[in-house]
């Protein structure tokens, strides 16, 4: 059985998942810019080279995997930081005469 999405998404529905989905992107691009990538500190420490964050590898397991795996857990927090202040700014200057689900995002 196939389900054609576009059937069942209404345009607002559309409009509203290209907007996400778009906002989603933009916020990858961004941490990806800013968040470029890491140095090692220490046997024990990545240290990014956007933001100078320290980031801690365990001493037993100082290997390049677990760097790159903290090293992606701090990019998606940075990306997880950057919808959420975008949404909150989208909150705060939200019109319900523009939005796609009435009743749904309600400020304040």
């Amino acid at each position: 059985m196939t389900i054609d999405i576009g059937l069942i998404l209404s345009h607002e529905d559309e409009a509203h998942f290209a907007a996400q989905t778009e906002a989603v992107t933009a916020a990858l691009q961004q941490v990806r810019k800013l968040h470029p990538a890491y140095s090692w500190m220490g046997t024990d420490e990545i240290r990014c080279r956007g933001c100078n964050a320290g980031l801690d590898i365990p001493s037993l397991a100082s290997t390049n995997a677990n760097a790159d795996k903290a090293f992606r857990a701090h990019q998606t927090d940075q990306v997880d930081a950057t919808l959420a202040a975008d949404a909150h700014h989208a909150i705060r200057n939200h019109s319900a005469s523009h939005d796609p689900i009435p009743g749904l995002n309600r400020a304040g």
